[in-house]
């Protein structure tokens, strides 16, 4: 909500209604005024929520197009990736700033597409996430190049059209130089500099080697200046980095978020990659959390913590003008169902699902999600973390 200016009172002296002047001195005061001083604008609070890895594997596109089907979408290349989103939904739009990860490249309208291990997805994704109410996402990681850069120029302009700002991975050079900021409807603008660890092994050109921002602190923090210098309000720093599977984060995660964290110029670290969940800690005064783990993927049935994730929801307030710190960090364990034919993939609000304030999917057991909200849980909690609230 936009912040309003408050009320400007005035004060002003006069004479008492019926007095009479001495006698003996009749004068005539002159009146007395004071210069109007506009108080302060209020203290503006922001809300950002962060989401792990979009990874679009093929039984996704499956989904999607049964929930087009049932849209009267008639056709083989109509997807329908909204309503995968599920229960989150309301989280997500009701965040001043949503930040999604997309982790791979999008093909052209038609296909063709393809599935691991070198992805690209329908283009639809990019509806689907806007629906979903993201206003940002990254796109720099390990399967930026799957579908070489016509995929990275496809995946910007297919996610830009919908509406979302994008960082990470860029179509033109002048785009890697220009911070991506977004402005929330209260004013505050919040810019987010994000970097991938590699590319599976694929070479950029070398006339484009602007195209991911490979992980390298000292460029990230001079973005981060850049992005302070075009009116950023907040910079959030987001890591593409980890050992999959794990949940403990590597040597290289720990320096580089301290790095970032002590830069003076970023206010939060996060990052995606392992699939899994990973801790959240704090350096100095600065939120880091390692992981988020997938939002939506259908990897291997037997890697059941990959069906789990935590959507982040940090609250900022402006402690001074221009100035702002957290007030409140919440973890929202999440779960993501299997998807079988008849029955369409769903992201699953846990805490909600389990207390009936959220549908529970058919098909899904109470175990399944009392499982997802414990490992979750223990991931954030395991470097002994206080202050995290659970959403």
């Amino acid at each position: 909500m936009a912040a309003l200016a408050a009320a400007v009172l005035v004060a002003g002296c006069g004479p008492t209604e019926g007095a009479q002047p001495p006698a003996t001195a009749p004068t005539t005061s002159a009146p007395t005024t004071t210069d109007p001083t506009p108080s302060a604008a209020p203290a503006r609070t922001v809300s950002v929520a962060l989401a792990g890895d979009l990874l679009w594997h093929n039984t996704t596109w499956f989904s999607a197009q049964e929930d087009a089907h049932a849209k009267g979408q008639a056709g083989t290349d109509q997807y329908d990736f909204g309503p995968m989103f599920g229960s989150m939904g309301p989280v997500i739009k009701a965040a001043d700033l949503a930040v999604c990860h997309e982790e791979v490249p999008v093909g052209p309208q038609g296909g063709p597409y393809s599935n691991y291990p070198s992805f690209a997805a329908p283009p639809q994704v990019a509806a689907g996430a806007a629906a979903a109410g993201y206003d940002l996402c990254t796109l720099g990681s390990n399967h930026s190049l799957d579908a070489g850069t016509a995929g990275i120029t496809r995946t910007v302009a297919d996610f830009r059209s919908a509406g979302i700002v994008t960082t990470g991975a860029y179509a033109t050079e002048a785009d890697s130089r220009t911070p991506a900021i977004y402005t929330t409807e209260s004013g505050v603008k919040v810019a987010v500099v994000e970097a991938a660890y590699g590319l599976n092994g694929y070479q950029l050109p070398a006339e484009r080697q602007w195209a991911v921002d490979r992980i390298d602190t000292g460029t990230m923090i001079a973005k981060a200046r850049a992005a302070r210098a075009a009116g950023a309000d907040i910079v959030l720093a987001a890591l593409h980095d980890g050992t999959e599977y794990t949940t403990a984060p590597t040597a290289d995660q720990v320096a580089n978020a301290k790095a970032l964290a002590e830069s003076g110029v970023i206010d939060l670290v996060y990052g995606h990659h392992a699939h899994t969940v990973q801790p959240w800690t704090k350096v100095g005064n600065t939120w880091v959390v390692y992981g988020l783990g997938n939002q939506i993927a259908q990897q291997k049935t037997e890697q059941s913590a990959t069906y789990e994730g935590i959507t982040a929801r940090f609250t900022f307030h402006e402690a001074a003008p221009g100035r702002f710190e957290v007030t409140e960090a919440t973890a929202i364990p999440t779960y993501v169902t299997h998807y079988a034919a008849g029955r369409p993939i769903r992201l699953v609000h846990v805490t909600a699902a389990l207390d009936g304030s959220a549908p529970v999917p058919a098909g899904v057991e109470r175990a399944t999600l009392e499982r997802a909200r414990d490992r979750t849980l223990a991931a954030v909690r395991s470097l002994g973390v206080e202050g995290v609230t659970v959403g």
